[in-house]
């Protein structure tokens, strides 16, 4: 059996330092855990859509989400979508997340933090 750091490998973006430091992973990997349990199990509400834009983002090496996936969230809003493709993995390197922020900053609405 796979074990979950060797999966979180995979996945790329985490660095292999974190995942051999033992006092890190013992505070990291609880939360890891439930957030891809989360992803596993949720299900939205039939035919409940938001009214807001969304903006997603994909990673062409992602061995977890395909393409498609990622922009079946289209079907989540009446409003606009984008999709933004990134030649990242699932776990984004920080170049790549910071690129991300970035791009959200630039989108949203201003004023909305003061």
């Amino acid at each position: 059996m796979r074990t979950f750091r060797a999966a979180l490998a995979d996945l790329g973006g985490t660095p292999p330092e974190l995942l051999a430091n033992e006092d890190a992973m013992a505070l990291f990997e609880p939360i890891l855990r439930n957030d891809l349990r989360i992803s596993e199990i949720y299900a939205g509400a039939a035919g409940w859509r938001m009214s807001c834009p969304l903006l997603a983002f994909h990673g062409r090496q992602d061995a977890l989400l395909g393409e498609s996936e990622v922009s079946a969230w289209r079907d989540c809003t009446s409003a606009r979508f984008d999709l933004q493709v990134m030649d990242e993995p699932h776990m984004l390197r920080r170049p790549a997340f910071m690129q991300v922020l970035q791009t959200v900053s630039a989108r949203w609405p201003r004023g909305l933090f003061g």
